[in-house]
């Protein structure tokens, strides 16, 4: 390919390229400020498949957004995991310091009803997947209601125990 015909499908192809980047950062819920450095790393991967695009298989553009997709994912991956690997024990560390997994004190497990003692229970004896329940609130509540549920404990029963504890935390 000379370098005219590298300019022409590059012409044709760039209103692709920034669909295909806007396109992957809804799909992989990016920042819109990211579009520029995707931007730029599409049109590296647009002259990848330049080099790679064999016309007898598939029609230019769709190589092109094939490439460029797959090469935005791949990096995409290679970067999350890297970013997981030096924050995620920062971040263990922030969870240990904010969920202690000790006894609580005894005055407060006095005022709890028999079901919250149990419950706590099951908490501090590993019965229940303890990083279920910190991710995110609402999930965590929901884990512990199917936990209970899967146990036999009465709708009931755990939204008193819930009500219990939540007197107790406010």
């Amino acid at each position: 390919m000379t370098q005219e015909d590298i300019e022409a499908q590059y012409k044709d192809c760039v209103n692709l390229l920034h669909k295909t980047v806007w396109e992957f950062i809804s799909h992989t819920g990016l920042s819109p400020r990211e579009h520029e450095e995707l931007f730029s790393q599409a049109n590296l991967y647009f002259m990848v498949a330049t080099q790679s695009y064999n016309n007898k298989d598939t029609k230019f553009s769709t190589w092109v957004r094939i490439q460029v997709w797959g090469r935005l994912l791949k990096a995409y991956a290679e970067n999350h995991r890297e970013w997981e690997r030096r924050h995620q024990p920062k971040m263990k560390e922030r969870v240990r310091g904010l969920y202690p997994r000790t006894k609580l004190p005894i005055d407060l497990m006095d005022e709890l009803s028999e079901d919250s003692k149990i419950l706590i229970t099951m908490l501090f004896e590993d019965e229940m997947d303890f990083n279920k329940l910190i991710h995110e609130s609402k999930v965590g509540i929901q884990y512990v209601f199917r936990f209970l549920r899967d146990k036999g404990w009465s709708r009931v029963r755990i939204h008193r125990c819930f009500k219990d504890l939540k007197r107790l935390l406010v």
